[in-house]
């Protein structure tokens, strides 16, 4: 099975990087470089999973963006990953009170890719938030 996946990364250099993990998986990857397109594509097209970094640089941050898309587009379902190089408790927190699929702290490697899209392929409904770190999974949380 292909997964959409909508990539929200401003960063272009991480940008490159990450999509290109992504589409290793045989996912079907689109790009936005802020909240503003984020949302233009989250209201066109349905996406089995939507990554984005909470750390935006204009308009929206990551957070402001999962709420937006879940509450005002038709990806309702899709499944949320936050991927962030920082480890910072207020995001764990907010990750965790949005219902966050997975929180990955960077760098995302070719494992941890392949790890979370087989768990998401294989899941029927969403479940508590992740945490990888350090290329380790941390307990979930409910």
């Amino acid at each position: 099975m292909e997964l959409r996946i909508l990539l929200v990364q401003a960063n272009g250099i991480i940008q490159k990087v990450e999509k290109m993990l992504l589409e290793n998986q045989d996912a079907k990857v689109d790009i936005a470089i802020n909240g503003n397109i984020a949302l233009q594509k989250a209201s066109e097209s349905l996406y089995d999973v939507i990554v984005v970094d909470p750390d935006l640089e204009y308009g929206f941050d990551g957070f402001e963006v999962i709420l937006a898309i879940r509450n005002h587009t038709i990806n309702t379902k899709a499944q949320f990953i936050i991927v962030t190089s920082y480890k910072i408790p207020s995001y764990v927190l907010k990750a965790i009170e949005l219902n966050i699929n997975w929180y990955i702290i960077r760098p995302m490697t070719t494992s941890i890719v392949k790890a979370v899209i087989h768990w998401i392929t294989e899941q029927k409904e969403r479940e508590p938030c992740f945490i990888v770190y350090n290329r380790h999974l941390l307990k979930p949380f409910k």
